[in-house]
Parts: structure tokens; C-alpha cells; sequence
């Protein structure tokens, strides 16, 4: 994962393993979750 400092909270998944996450999200324990949770469920398949 590369922490980018953009303005906003989102996440983009670059490939299978790879994702780009704002600071500004990465800062927010409750974006964090909500971002890359649905993610971490698909990996742990």
C-alpha cells in the first residue's frame, strides 16, 4: 500500500495486492476500516 497526500478519504486498488490510500483516510481510524475492509475480506478468501 502507497500512502498518497491527497485531499479527501479514498482508497484505489491498483491490482490483486496493491492499493493507493490518502493520508487523510489512512489518519481516520474509522476510514481505514472502512476502506480496506472490504478488501482484507477478499484476500482472506
Amino acid at each position: 500500500m502507497r500512502i498518497l497526500p491527497v485531499e479527501g478519504f479514498w482508497l484505489h486498488r491498483t491490482g490483486p495486492t496493491r492499493a493507493l490510500m490518502s493520508e487523510a483516510a489512512r489518519r481516520n481510524p474509522a476510514q481505514v476500516r472502512s476502506l480496506l475492509g472490504p478488501i482484507v475480506r477478499e484476500l482472506a478468501r
